[in-house]
């Protein structure tokens, strides 16, 4: 059991890790270059600017959806041979 706790650690903070960096890092310098761009530009570059948006919004759900899947990854398993040990 203990592997398996150290492997779905890991992983997490590996996945929050990388959201951590990109809302950091990355999302910032994309959405200040598309907003000069949809400020000097026409509706096609506002449209880019309004669809970043979008996405970068929902985008706040991988990680959570990613975490659930390692968990039930690695405990997925356990969980169910526990549950039927209780119902058997």
């Amino acid at each position: 059991m203990l592997p398996r706790i150290v492997l779905f650690a890991l992983l997490t903070a590996g996945v929050w890790t990388a959201d951590a960096w990109y809302q950091a890092r990355v999302q910032p310098q994309q959405s200040a270059s598309l907003a000069v761009a949809a400020v000097n530009g026409g509706d096609q570059d506002a449209a880019n600017l309004r669809l970043h948006d979008a996405v970068k919004d929902e985008f706040v759900v991988v990680p959570w959806v990613l975490t659930v899947a390692l968990f039930v990854l690695c405990f997925g398993s356990v969980i169910v041979r526990s549950l039927r040990e209780v119902v058997h």
